[in-house]
């Protein structure tokens, strides 16, 4: 994803996750305060934390399911 993609977004009111700090990278980049590479790895910065935050958020439901599976009384391929 690029900046001008993300801006595009921005000013058509869709933003998400992620896209509101590129609109503001953006806007930096636009004011000469950062280069469009600095703005580019803040953003792979920050996606690549987003994955692994829900990679660590899915293991941790998966985890807390499988812990719980006896109490509710449920095999654990239901859930596969």
């Amino acid at each position: 994803t690029s900046i001008t993609t993300i801006a595009n977004q921005a000013a058509s009111g869709k933003l998400g996750r992620g896209e509101e700090l590129a609109s503001i990278l953006s806007g930096l980049v636009a004011k000469g305060t950062i280069t469009q590479a600095q703005a580019d790895a803040i953003i792979a910065a920050h996606t690549a934390a987003d994955a692994a935050r829900d990679a660590a958020r899915a293991a941790g439901d998966s985890q807390q399911l499988s812990a719980h599976q006896p109490d509710i009384g449920i095999d654990g391929t239901v859930f596969l």
